[in-house]
């Protein structure tokens, strides 16, 4: 599998450093990961293998193992993730976030550009660009949601402050060192996630790809998209504190077979800061999960979800409009606004 840098109207990868950051990930931090568990004794894969041209063709590159010939498939996002293939991909996670946090024991903080998000200054202008074309549409669909007039003004207040509510997930998306803080792969979502079966269609193994956009920062940037975005509607909310109590057991597990010397929070600890930085779960429910339930378009891709035209404007409406969405974000918007993550 080659992959190269893709470039459109709106968003060109390498001015944000989407494809050096993977470049990176597959030759440095990801091999690193790997050894710690050798090290521990634990044999582990985290993602397909990644091999290096031998010499330079002129631009960045990146030729992956086609993980479908060893039976590996996406699931189907639509439907979402049962319990089963949930915890698979939550221990996978508590792996590579373990990992991550003994990276830094051991070699120090990660550079500037894997501790900030997607949401910068650099992307400020976009994002805002980007808030201006989906708010109107959201506010339209969202007033018509069951039992609506419990949140919708709260809503409304985080579409109309605009500024202030991007400066607040700006804000948020910065390290504060003295929290607990892993390497989040950063766009988790069921796309980036392939499951390995057998012959007679038991899990295996499950690996993550697209290694794009990582950030340092709280596990609540994974928790969250993976949780809200990936799972079956039946789990999302009634599972969610389980989910997570699952993922703290294996993340604390594997900090202690990693021998990791620093503090190990309490699931007391997760849980506040999942509710700290619980506007990236507004965030994943009008991104990711969004996306996920949408049905297949003739137009897809960033410039089209961006564009001020007819096409545009029927694409952000299938977007939010559609039954399954409607669905999940009734759900969700309750959940969300009896633990106060409405009040921004």
């Amino acid at each position: 599998m080659l992959k190269m840098p893709v470039q459109s109207e709106l968003f060109d990868e390498s001015e944000f450093n989407i494809f050096t950051k993977e470049i990176i990930m597959y030759e440095e931090y990801l091999p690193h990961f790997v050894q710690f568990y050798e090290k521990a004794g634990q044999k582990l894969n985290l993602a397909p293998k990644y091999y290096k041209f031998k010499e330079d063709i002129g631009c960045d590159s990146i030729i992956l193992e086609d993980l479908r010939i060893r039976d590996f498939k996406i699931a189907n996002r639509m439907e979402g993730l049962d319990i089963e293939h949930t915890e698979s991909v939550l221990r996978k996670l508590a792996q590579f976030h373990a990992a991550s946090v003994k990276h830094v024991e051991v070699h120090g903080l990660y550079p500037t550009s894997f501790q900030e998000s997607f949401y910068n200054e650099q992307t400020r202008e976009m994002l805002q660009d980007m808030s201006n074309q989906t708010k109107p549409i959201i506010l339209e669909f969202a007033s018509a949601y069951n039992n609506s007039e419990e949140y919708i003004e709260k809503l409304v207040s985080i579409c109309r402050s605009l500024l202030s509510h991007l400066y607040i997930t700006i804000e948020y998306s910065k390290v504060h060192l003295e929290e607990f803080n892993v390497l989040n792969h950063g766009d988790c979502w069921i796309n980036n996630i392939m499951f390995q079966y057998d012959e007679e269609n038991r899990l295996m193994e499950t690996y993550l790809i697209d290694f794009q956009i990582p950030k340092y920062g709280p596990p609540a940037y994974d928790l969250y998209t993976f949780i809200l975005s990936a799972t079956q509607l039946n789990l999302k909310v009634e599972q969610f504190d389980y989910f997570i109590s699952y993922y703290y057991s294996h993340l604390s597990e594997n900090l202690r077979l990693l021998t990791y010397n620093g503090k190990i929070p309490t699931l007391k600890e997760l849980h506040i800061s999942l509710l700290k930085y619980g506007f990236m779960a507004v965030v994943t429910l009008f991104d990711m999960t969004s996306v996920c339930l949408m049905d297949k378009h003739e137009h897809t891709g960033f410039d089209i979800f961006m564009a001020n035209t007819p096409d545009g404007i029927e694409f952000r409406r299938k977007l939010y409009g559609n039954p399954r969405f409607k669905e999940n974000a009734e759900l969700i918007l309750h959940f969300l606004n009896y633990r106060g993550l409405l009040d921004i």
